[in-house]
């Protein structure tokens, strides 16, 4: 799934520092980002808490909302 997508989809921009929604970002690591320029749904659906169904013979997948719960969530980030 491309940027863009995901943040159509859920609300959350990836940037730089993490995954954001609002005032509120969720650090990722460098390897959410995979070769052809898309990004990795199953690190996403980890760190943002959010539920996950796949089914990789179709090439399809299904994200639940987001969790506050998982403890990641920052309210203030700096870049640098």
């Amino acid at each position: 799934m491309s940027s863009s997508g995901f943040a159509d989809h859920t609300g959350w921009s990836i940037k730089p520092h993490g995954a954001c929604k609002g005032e509120h970002c969720v650090p990722l690591p460098h390897e959410v980002h995979i070769e052809d320029g898309g990004l990795d749904v199953a690190i996403l659906a980890e760190r943002l808490g959010m539920p996950l169904v796949r089914d990789d013979e179709r090439g399809v997948a299904a994200l639940g909302p987001e969790s506050a719960v998982t403890g990641r969530m920052l309210s203030t980030t700096r870049e640098y």
